[in-house]
């Protein structure tokens, strides 16, 4: 893959690539992305110069991944992040295109502030000469991430050890493990209230949810990280 670069200004960041020898544009992947067939996917122009070509993709009013883990990060935000791109890459997957032009880079995928819903570049090209590999993207991720130290974060470990093993990985187990260590240092927790009360709302919504309701998320979760692996 030819050269990377990116420009920001105010809200808008313009990502371009450099086309470099034997690649080409798939010209049927970068239609179906302009026209909005995938809509996790930032459409791609082309500009053609005398001796270069170039493919840019222009980003509005949304903040990299990398800035959004800035932030101390938690269960949630970790796992909401890891559900989006894993089905951003089995669509990929679905409509035969190459997980391997998708800029699994967390300083090139984008995320909404408001709705915190992702969306990726995929550089519609044949003959890629850099590609990315989803496996070490995913394996990679929590290693550039600052973990909440008020939670048990045992999940981290569990969704390492199952994206190279078959480990089970049970978000209710984990959320269990930590109610049970919140009951235990209740005058802890009350004074460090302030800083922790997103995060404790986050898991007491989860553990009032019905056991079908609990078992559906597990099944929705196992699925995700059964998918990571898989990549």
């Amino acid at each position: 893959m030819g050269r990377i670069t990116i420009e920001t200004s105010n809200k808008t960041h313009i990502v371009g690539h450099k086309l470099s020898h034997p690649e080409a544009i798939n010209e049927r992947e970068m239609n179906a992305i302009r026209a909005g067939f995938f809509n996790q996917l930032i459409p791609v122009q082309a500009e053609h110069g005398k001796k270069d070509i170039v493919l840019k993709s222009t980003v509005d009013d949304m903040i990299s991944l990398k800035t959004y883990f800035q932030a101390i990060v938690n269960k949630k935000m970790f796992l909401d992040v890891i559900l989006q791109l894993v089905t951003i890459v089995k669509e990929c997957e679905k409509k035969l295109m190459n997980t391997n032009n998708l800029m699994l880079d967390i300083d090139y995928i984008f995320l909404d502030p408001q709705t915190k819903n992702i969306k990726c570049i995929f550089w519609p090209i044949v003959n890629n000469q850099n590609p990315r590999y989803t496996y070490t993207f995913f394996s990679d991720l929590p290693f550039n991430i600052v973990f909440n130290k008020y939670e048990d974060n045992s999940y981290v470990t569990q969704y390492v050890k199952h994206i190279k093993s078959n480990n089970p990985f049970s978000i209710n187990n984990s959320l269990k493990n930590d109610a049970a260590k919140k009951k235990d240092n209740v005058k802890k927790k009350e004074s460090k209230k302030d800083s922790k009360n997103e995060e404790d709302d986050e898991d007491e919504d989860f553990l009032n949810l019905t056991d079908e309701e609990k078992d559906a998320r597990d099944y929705q979760l196992q699925r995700a990280m059964d998918m990571v692996r898989a990549l």
